[in-house]
């Protein structure tokens, strides 16, 4: 009797060896279903915010090789064209059946550095080597050597930073990326499939984006209110820019944030543009009123949205949870507020998260929000976080 007891309560064993393969979607079907299983379980990286994107930058990185997981992790989609991580970049070509060897070093200290980089096709009888030095660096305008710089503030003028360039804070990692990136793509073309690499993009100057080079130079709303502001006023059609009360307007009519009554969190839904009804002809009276208002929409608690800031940046760190709850301590206070403001307290709320994940940067994040608040970034309390500089 105790014998049948024991086998009924025996587990079964662990088995042991097997091999480990990707899942790889065999249809475009498939490939959606996977894509939409990562949007879903939200394991997308910052910028692919729809399983279609996620979809794309997994094909992409499959045609060179990379498993459906590796190519979202490897590849970014910059202005809508995938290019892909520099440690994805000799990943793929070492593990192509063409690769001899790829070998990369250093010489030379301080402002004699010179990174190189060689590679052989197991075709070719000689190796291929590019190189990129310092001197490069400081021509094209990328070598940094300042701890703290002036930056542009959104709202004009410039202030004094830390300096966060990655040219300044890891500049061997940056020279290594440029020469492996002339090295591979020369040598591996037909291999990359003509993926350029992002630690590349992302240096290319502002004169010289473009289509070819996959940089977006769409001035946003800020830049175009800003350019309008300052530059000299022209009457009439030949007018370029808009007004502040147009960029909200233009705002609002591609996402709104709103507030659900029965949880109080705050959401956001797209809603589309309504046409306003053409407004009379103003009396004298009405346009004298309307001389004196100024530009900026009305009804916008800077005050409320600024304590919001110091408080959700004070409770950034590792779990983003942790500013949710934040956020969630001042739903009264937000709820009480007009959609204008909530819209923007939703929005620094989603900053503050994407900054305790790493994917923005303090300085980034801090002139972002400036211009969303509407305030100068030196006139936010950014004390409460320890460490990190503005």
């Amino acid at each position: 009797m105790n014998d049948i007891v024991e086998q009924q309560n025996r587990k079964p064993a662990l088995s042991m060896g097997g091999t480990v393969s990707a899942i790889v979607p065999q249809d475009i079907n498939q490939a959606f279903r996977l894509a939409d299983a990562i949007h879903q379980g939200g394991m997308s990286p910052y910028g692919m915010e729809t399983p279609q994107k996620i979809m794309i930058a997994m094909l992409a990185g499959m045609e060179v090789g990379l498993p459906p997981m590796a190519a979202v992790q490897s590849v970014a989609v910059i202005n809508n064209r995938p290019c892909m991580w520099g440690d994805a970049l000799i990943g793929v070509v070492r593990s192509s059946n063409v690769c001899e060897y790829v070998r990369e070093w250093i010489d030379g200290e301080g402002d004699e550095m010179i990174a190189y980089c060689e590679t052989k096709r197991k075709s070719e009888t000689e190796p291929v080597k590019r190189s990129f030095s310092v001197d490069d660096a400081k021509r094209a305008g990328l070598w940094q050597t300042e701890a703290r710089v002036q930056k542009r503030a959104r709202g004009g003028g410039t202030y004094e930073a830390a300096n966060d360039s990655p040219w300044y804070k890891y500049p061997k990692r940056m020279l290594g990326m440029r020469a492996r990136a002339w090295c591979l793509r020369d040598t591996y073309a037909d291999i990359l499939k003509g993926m350029q690499v992002r630690e590349e993009v992302e240096d290319y100057p502002e004169r010289h984006r473009g289509p070819d080079n996959a940089r977006d130079i769409t001035p946003t709303i800020a830049d175009r209110l800003q350019a309008a502001s300052s530059g000299p006023q022209q009457s009439g059609d030949a007018q370029e820019g808009f007004s502040a009360g147009f960029a909200l307007e233009q705002t609002e009519s591609l996402s709104v944030d709103s507030v659900n009554v029965e949880t109080g969190e705050i959401e956001t839904v797209e809603v589309e543009a309504k046409d306003e009804p053409p407004e009379s002809e103003p009396t004298d009276d009405q346009a004298e009123t309307k001389d004196s208002e100024p530009d900026e929409p009305q009804g916008i608690n800077k005050d409320l949205l600024k304590e919001v800031f110091r408080r959700l940046y004070a409770s950034v760190g590792e779990d983003p949870q942790v500013v949710v709850d934040t956020a969630n301590g001042m739903r009264d206070q937000i709820m009480g507020e007009n959609e204008i403001t909530r819209k923007k307290a939703n929005t620094i709320k989603t900053q503050c998260k994407l900054l305790c994940l790493g994917d923005v940067s303090d300085y980034d994040m801090i002139e972002y929000l400036a211009g969303v608040i509407g305030v100068e970034p030196q006139d936010l309390d950014t004390s409460g976080r320890v460490g990190a500089g503005q």
